[in-house]
């Protein structure tokens, strides 16, 4: 079985551990979004091992009451890709080759609408003003949460760390959102042959400009923003043959302020508020 530990802060005392389905070689965890006092885990389980056949849903733990464990069925047969939260509504990017935005009511659970895309959305974000940012490979689209119309889109080529092959996805992340300033920081695919694959951009909501931060290149693995200390956080892997990881802390300017080594590499990163 997969299992969510829910761990409590500051004592990191153990207070649930939750089994919620079955896996097999392959079945990479997908993601994890708190949506007021329920988490929700994306996942997908494989139903016989050395086919695709599977099932995508959502278990949603209700974090008053640990016990209370509820399932949703979201798709057959692909991919989970990101999920988002934001009006009591979940949003799951789902799909293959055909790409659409479920939406689901955090309350029923009931399906309420659908968003249909141009590709696989690898990625979700809620600015400040409650709208979904939702990117795919080459774009950007801001869609209002409430009646789900387009509000507008951008071309932003930016890199899609978590997606693992055309059938599954991981946890990692190359978009990050400071939503006091509406600044998205994420890694940009850099041209080849170069040192490592990824650039640090940032791309002002208001302004609509695009500034590359970093000339450095990056191996990154995920990336995140600490909003109360107005930083960048980077996982990225460690030094050539160790094995493990780095993280790396950036001022919005561009300016490395802290670096610090792992023995693993980080695949996400949350930071406290």
């Amino acid at each position: 079985t997969s299992t969510v530990e829910i761990i409590s802060l500051p004592d990191l005392k153990v207070l649930n551990s939750v089994n919620y389905a079955k896996t097999s070689t392959g079945n990479y965890y997908r993601h994890l979004e708190v949506a007021g006092n329920q988490l929700i885990v994306a996942d997908r389980a494989f139903l016989r091992n050395g086919t695709l056949d599977s099932e995508s849903f959502l278990k949603i733990i209700h974090l008053d009451n640990l016990a209370s464990v509820d399932s949703v069925p979201i798709i057959m047969n692909a991919a989970i890709w990101a999920v988002a939260f934001a009006n009591n509504r979940i949003f799951v990017s789902a799909g293959n080759l055909t790409q659409s935005i479920l939406v689901i009511d955090a309350s029923t659970k009931a399906k309420i609408g659908e968003i249909s895309l141009p590709g696989i959305c690898s990625e979700m974000l809620i600015d400040k003003n409650n709208n979904l940012l939702a990117f795919t490979r080459t774009r950007m689209m801001k869609f209002n949460t409430a009646d789900l119309t387009l509000i507008k889109e951008w071309n932003l080529p930016s890199a899609q760390i978590n997606l693992n092959g055309q059938f599954s996805a991981r946890c990692n992340s190359s978009h990050a959102l400071d939503t006091e300033a509406n600044v998205i920081y994420f890694l940009g695919v850099a041209a080849q042959p170069a040192p490592a694959p990824y650039l640090l951009y940032s791309y002002d909501l208001n302004a609509e400009v695009a500034t590359l931060l970093d000339a450095n290149f990056l191996s990154g693995e995920t990336i995140a923003f600490d909003q109360r200390n107005k930083l960048i956080v980077i996982g990225d892997l460690g030094s050539p043959n160790s094995g493990g990881g780095s993280v790396r802390m950036i001022s919005p300017q561009g300016q490395v302020i802290a670096q610090f080594t792992l023995k693993n590499i980080p695949t996400k990163i949350l930071v406290q508020p």
